[in-house]
């Protein structure tokens, strides 16, 4: 008959990155277990048996830390797919060093490069940028003129990005100057209308005005009052089509709403 083994043989003694602490409850088969803290510092309870053959070194770190390696130096793949992160690091690449490209003549055909740390190393572009906060997230260079490399790269948002283009016009009203897309967040229009209004020779404050959509309803604002068209026709006795040719004709709100109906 096999003599158990005193407890003494297994507590405090090192099996791959486990250390016995204690002895825990038998399994319901009765076998003998123990209470282990790992090199990671969490505890785990692993067979006797397991201990004495080697098939666990680890409380799952090892194994995770494995995978993560794996993952990396195949392209930190997901579910067999590149991650979001592999992909803008490949395409930051094909972006300065491709000259086929379509992009290669904004980057590369300008100059731009991709530093040493980061040409050869996907590990280090990624120790360096981290996961990208958000899937609206996208790698943008800080200084338009700059390289991708670390202190000149961040992850962005659209919005970010399109405030940081070599090509963005600067629209100056009440004293500030500002890109469009930031006047368009800041007044809460389409960046794309504004400059469409801007096209058509509309000034500043017209291309500006607060004409906004919500729920199928186009509201107006005028003196810091927001209302559906439909409650400014009310209010102000203009009828909603009269109101709605106005501003397509590219008068202000103020002026859609204030200026008196002709009589006939």
């Amino acid at each position: 008959m096999t003599q158990p083994i005193p407890a003494d043989q297994f507590v405090g003694r090192r099996f791959g990155r486990l250390t016995p602490v204690h002895e825990a409850a038998r399994s319901k088969r009765g076998e003998r277990r123990w209470t282990c803290l790992c090199e990671c510092g969490a505890t785990a309870v692993v067979f006797q048996s397991v201990l004495r053959n080697g098939s666990t070194n680890s409380c799952g770190c090892l194994r995770k830390e494995v995978t993560r390696a794996r993952k990396t130096t195949h392209g930190n793949t997901q579910c067999k797919s590149p991650t979001p992160e592999y992909q803008a690091w490949r395409a930051m690449k094909r972006r300065c060093y491709s000259p086929h490209g379509k992009d290669y003549p904004h980057y590369g055909g300008r100059g731009v490069t991709v530093c040493e740390r980061w040409l050869h190393s996907f590990e280090n572009f990624l120790a360096d940028m981290g996961e990208r906060p958000t899937t609206d997230h996208s790698i943008d260079r800080v200084d338009v003129n700059g390289n991708y490399e670390p202190g000149n790269c961040r992850w962005a948002t659209d919005i970010e990005q399109a405030r940081n283009h070599r090509n963005n016009a600067l629209v100056t009203f009440e004293g500030k100057t500002m890109c469009i897309a930031a006047w368009a967040e800041e007044k809460g229009i389409p960046a794309s209308l504004v400059s469409t209004r801007l096209i058509r020779g509309w000034d500043v404050a017209r291309s500006l005005s607060p004409v906004t959509t919500e729920y199928g309803r186009t509201f107006l604002e005028l003196d810091g009052v927001s209302l559906p068209l439909g409650q400014w026709a009310k209010k102000t006795g203009i009828g909603r089509a009269t109101i709605a040719a106005r501003l397509r004709s590219g008068l202000t709100v103020r002026e859609a709403l204030i200026t008196p109906v002709k009589s006939r």
